[in-house]
């Protein structure tokens, strides 16, 4: 599994979306990137702009997210957070498009579980029902994903399915605040497809509108995000 931070954005509430995203691409994202030793940091940064999602499912409480492959961390490099550019640049950029009490950032573990790529994504965000331990829930998941998976018509359009798994002591609002107990989720599922029209075809399946058919259900669905991506900064391989 792959280690990597994805922050659920919300707009400031007298900002449209349409200001908002331009705002992210066209300036926040260039600042971001021109960092000093950024690629040195980050292998990949990804945005997720909004498309909408089809009647019938919950929506995500945020406008979009921001995804952040971090390399590993070097001794001779200070943490990009930490760094006068970031203070002087980016942490007061933050404030002119972004509402840091209602946004979230969370640490995840990335468990990819079909490899592959599509532009097209739909985030999904999932909470443990009851009591169920951690590692209960993340098994018990790991099963209902292959279910997702082998269903008519998923398994003809998915092209990659991911799940980000949670590290529960991260998950804040971007302020800092702890995040309240009923805003909070244990997983992100992310599924790839290769355009709109499949995303959407995929979305209107019943596996989605139905539950589970297995007793106690490890979790439940509880916010869609249908998505484009837009790759600010590629991952770097070696």
């Amino acid at each position: 599994m792959t280690a990597k931070r994805i922050v659920l954005n919300q707009k400031l509430a007298a900002s449209s979306d349409e200001a908002f995203l331009a705002h992210w691409e066209r300036v926040h994202a260039p600042l971001v990137v021109a960092a000093p030793d950024y690629g040195a940091q980050v292998l990949r940064y990804v945005q997720n702009h909004p498309l909408g999602v089809p009647p019938g499912l919950p929506a995500f409480g945020h406008v979009s997210l921001s995804q952040f492959w971090s390399a590993p961390p070097r001794p001779d490099l200070q943490p990009l957070a930490q760094t006068p550019y970031f203070k002087q640049f980016i942490d007061p950029d933050i404030d002119r498009f972004l509402d840091r009490e209602r946004s979230v950032s969370v640490l995840v573990d990335e468990d990819v579980l079909l490899a592959g790529n599509g532009p097209v994504s739909v985030f999904v965000q999932v909470r443990r029902t009851g009591a169920r331990s951690v590692p209960a829930f993340r098994a018990d998941w790991l099963q209902e994903a292959a279910r997702l998976r082998s269903a008519a018509p998923l398994r003809d359009l998915l092209r990659a399915q991911v799940v980000n798994w949670v590290l529960p002591e991260s998950l804040r609002h971007y302020s800092g605040a702890p995040v309240a107990e009923a805003e909070r989720f244990d997983a992100i599922e992310e599924l790839r497809f290769d355009n709109e029209d499949d995303a959407r075809r995929a979305l209107d399946a019943a596996v989605f509108h139905a539950p589970a058919e297995v007793p106690s259900p490890a979790g439940e669905r509880v916010g869609f995000l249908f998505a484009r991506d837009h790759v600010v900064h590629p991952r770097q391989e070696t």
